[in-house]
């Protein structure tokens, strides 16, 4: 939340800007190293009251230390409010009357405080930004559907937006690789469990006088089709273990060269247009130079899990033995002479 201060039909402006957080060591401009904590502490959610953290500049010029008072009058009453230094930071922003024509503009004029301490100097009490930051980018429609809901907000006044621009330029190459992956998944889960049913009716239809040779010495017919079962979910283990091995290399291959393409391609995307964003939810806006900017993720490590590896060899199973029931099923209906006279 940012706080300039002012009062209706005054044109004097204020003299401090005044920023109340939950939490200085999230702002955009401590991440990046642009103004930092040299004495004391930071804000934190812990912290509540008159607490102050303030520019080295204007605690040089004040005499100003942690634990020090001092006091700001609110421009609509003139009541002066004393705040406690909490800390001091450092801005590598240059002063000077020609860049920031107005004082609240200075670097060193800026405060950091709880927001429950700057609220007083909001204009009439209400916030003209506020700034939420996101533990993960999949809150921000929950976040934003939630805050549309609060009928304190003025909706014609202020506009919710989220900068995750930069989240989905990362994570835009890897979704398409996954949309990708998935297709081909299902693709080779029909078409291998087609062509496996085919192999084993062909299978099948070369044993059709063994089959029938067996039924009319009185073999249980059950016992036949366990028979073509195990000999298949036998071959199918062996396989399954072949690709165990196998699939990490290959896996790890193809999605190299997938991700590169995709990457490549948000390039080319991105060349046209310059782009930013963040995995923040803004109420009001926020600036542009402090949006955060995103690469593209190029690069993945594939790993199979033993929950994948289950999964995959118990959907596996499960065509194999549908592979083998159906055919054997057809054949195995018909009587044991006419299966004879058709082999011959």
């Amino acid at each position: 939340m940012t706080v300039a201060g002012g009062a209706d039909g005054q044109a004097k402006m204020p003299d401090f800007m005044l920023s109340g957080t939950n939490n200085t060591d999230g702002l955009s401009t401590f991440k990046k190293g642009k103004e930092k904590i040299i004495s004391g502490k930071g804000i934190t959610n812990k912290d509540k009251g008159n607490l102050a953290v303030i520019e080295k500049r204007f605690a040089d010029q004040n005499k100003l230390k942690v634990g020090d008072t001092f006091k700001l009058k609110e421009m609509q009453t003139n009541k002066p409010i004393e705040f406690t230094v909490h800390g001091i930071y450092t801005s590598n922003q240059a002063s000077g009357s020609q860049q920031f024509p107005v004082d609240f503009m200075e670097p060193a004029n800026k405060m950091y405080m709880p927001v429950d301490a700057a609220m007083p100097f909001s204009h009439n009490g209400s916030l003209t930004s506020a700034t939420y930051t996101m533990t993960d980018p999949q809150l921000i429609n929950a976040f934003k559907k939630a805050a549309s809901k609060v009928s304190e907000v003025d909706k014609d006044f202020y506009r919710w937006d989220a900068n995750d621009e930069a989240y989905k330029k990362m994570i835009t190459p890897i979704q398409n690789v996954a949309s990708f992956a998935n297709i081909i998944v299902v693709i080779t889960a029909l078409a291998g469990g087609l062509i496996l049913a085919l192999l084993v009716l062909l299978s099948i239809r070369e044993r059709r006088f063994e089959m029938g040779v067996l039924l009319s010495l009185g073999e249980n017919k059950a016992k036949l089709i366990g028979q073509f079962l195990v000999e298949v979910i036998i071959i199918g283990m062996i396989a399954f273990s072949v690709a165990c091995i196998t699939s990490q290399p290959i896996g790890q291959a193809v999605t190299n060269q997938m991700l590169a393409k995709e990457v490549q391609q948000a390039k080319d995307d991105e060349a046209d247009e310059p782009k930013s964003g963040g995995m923040v939810a803004s109420f009001g806006g926020s600036d542009e130079a402090d949006k955060p900017k995103g690469k593209a993720i190029d690069s993945v490590d594939v790993t199979i899990s033993r929950q994948d590896m289950v999964e995959v060899g118990g959907i596996g199973m499960l065509v194999v033995i549908i592979a083998t029931l159906l055919p054997c099923l057809f054949i195995i209906r018909l009587q044991p002479k006419m299966i004879l006279s058709k082999n011959d």
